[in-house]
């Protein structure tokens, strides 16, 4: 059944940062399935993928006022477009869009990407705003089919939204992006030195990233370099630890190319992950690069771990403190010095899993549901 799916998100898509490379990679796999799909984003500019018609809201910056730009439009797309469903990508203010669509008899799926309110608060929104958001999010998404990219999302949807229709479709990886590079090469590329041993963060600095667990750990490593790229609320953080230890033992690199960003990775001896909350899209990269990394230990990290038996790739850290980190960085260390690189057979075996198109497969199957006439 190919159908005519309305995405609705208010991510930016000039930029590079996760959420966009979500959103394009979801869009694009859909298309590829034969669904027609006009997304409706802003700074779409230059973006040309076969099936995807594009429309773009007047609104300079994500908000209120983007959601009221796009639910302005909303009535004439709907009746241009005819589409058989709608997915909606929760935003903080993303409460109008759905339930216009449902007024306008267009079926509804939401997609969860993060915990939604945790994240304002962390960011250090007012509590009763943010209480009161709460409120009208769990309105309007009463009744309205969730998709969440993890079981702990999952969970989150159902006890602060009071979702009962939710599953998971969790996220994948851009495989023809996440090629490894030999490590020297990317040594060489990035300008780090050949012979350190390097620990690697490319990424979001968002506030969830627990950076200072990761510092004071990195404290207790002599000898290891800590190289970290990205952009976000933690880069002065970032910055001055760089300063306050120097060169040979850490590197802000700022905002890198994701081609750069997987250099960067493929250069390093172990890569770190510290976000707090749910699985990412970055552990399923870093899979796909076949390099060991260390991770906080959510649910599903087991069965991530299990794409590559024996060869001890995920590290994941069960307490979030400095001691438990740092014996996680040490373990990860020590596997890639006794067992060296992972081998490319077993990289390839774990790739398999880790596309976009199974994403894509599982969601259409949801959209689908969600489009049939009960």
């Amino acid at each position: 059944m190919n159908l005519r799916i309305l995405y609705l998100t208010q991510v930016r898509l000039d930029q590079p940062q996760g959420a966009a490379r979500h959103v394009i990679a979801v869009v694009r796999e859909l298309a590829k399935l034969g669904h027609s799909i006009l997304l409706v984003a802003p700074s779409q500019a230059g973006l040309q993928i076969p099936g995807v018609e594009s429309f773009e809201p007047r609104s300079p910056k994500p908000g209120l006022r983007m959601e009221l730009a796009i639910t302005e439009a909303l009535p004439n797309l709907v009746r241009g477009f005819q589409p058989d469903v709608a997915l909606v990508r929760l935003s903080p203010s993303g409460f109008v869009g759905p339930q216009l669509l449902r007024a306008l008899r267009v079926p509804v799926v939401v997609e969860l990407n993060g915990p939604t309110l945790d994240e304002l608060l962390a960011a250090g929104r007012p509590p009763k705003l943010v209480q009161g958001l709460g409120l009208v999010l769990r309105l309007a998404l009463r009744g309205v089919p969730i998709v969440a990219v993890s079981p702990t999302l999952a969970r989150y949807a159902k006890t602060v939204f009071g979702s009962r229709e939710v599953e998971v479709v969790e996220n994948g990886a851009d495989l023809d992006q996440a090629q490894p590079w030999d490590r020297q090469a990317a040594r060489r590329h990035l300008g780090l030195p050949a012979e350190a041993r390097i620990l690697a963060f490319a990424g979001s600095f968002v506030p969830e990233q627990r950076f200072d667990l990761l510092f004071e750990a990195h404290r207790q490593l002599p000898g290891t370099l800590l190289v970290m790229a990205g952009g976000g609320a933690q880069a002065a953080q970032v910055e001055a630890y760089a300063r306050e230890v120097g060169p040979d033992r850490a590197r802000a690199m700022g905002v890198l190319s994701h081609a750069d960003a997987i250099a960067l990775l493929s250069a390093a001896d172990l890569a770190v992950d510290v976000r707090e909350g749910h699985l990412g899209m970055k552990s399923r990269e870093l899979l796909a690069l076949g390099r060991r990394f260390v991770i906080f230990d959510f649910e599903g990290v087991d069965n991530l771990a299990r794409l590559y038996p024996g060869l001890q790739v995920v590290h994941a850290v069960r307490e979030h403190s400095v001691v438990a980190l740092r014996s996680a960085l040490i373990r990860g260390l020590e596997a890639e010095l006794q067992q060296g690189p992972v081998p490319e057979p077993a990289r390839l075996l774990a790739r398999a899993h880790l596309g976009w198109d199974r994403t894509a497969r599982e969601l259409a199957e949801i959209l689908a549901r969600a489009a049939r006439p009960s």
